[in-house]
C-alpha cells in the first residue's frame, strides 16, 4: 500500500482483506514514507528479475531520489 501511495499523483490505494489481521497490518501504510533510495533499489530489482512491468513513471517526473 505504501509503495502505491509513494507515486506522484496517487492519492489512494484500493485493497481487499480476508481477515481482520490483514487490515491491522495495513493501517500504518498511509503514514509510511518510503525512502527514495529504497524505492529506486526496488525498481532496479524488479527490472533485473523481470517481475512484471512494475509501475511506470509518468514522463516529466524526476527518477526516485532525483534532485531538484
Amino acid at each position: 500500500i505504501a509503495w502505491a501511495l509513494a507515486w506522484p499523483g496517487v492519492t489512494g490505494a484500493i485493497v481487499g482483506a480476508r481477515t481482520r489481521e490483514q487490515v491491522d497490518g495495513w493501517i500504518g501504510a498511509a503514514d509510511l514514507v518510503i525512502d527514495p533510495g529504497l524505492r529506486a533499489e526496488v525498481e532496479r530489482a524488479l527490472e533485473e528479475v523481470g517481475a512484471g512491468t512494475g509501475p511506470i513513471r509518468p514522463s516529466g517526473l524526476l527518477p526516485a531520489g532525483g534532485g531538484s
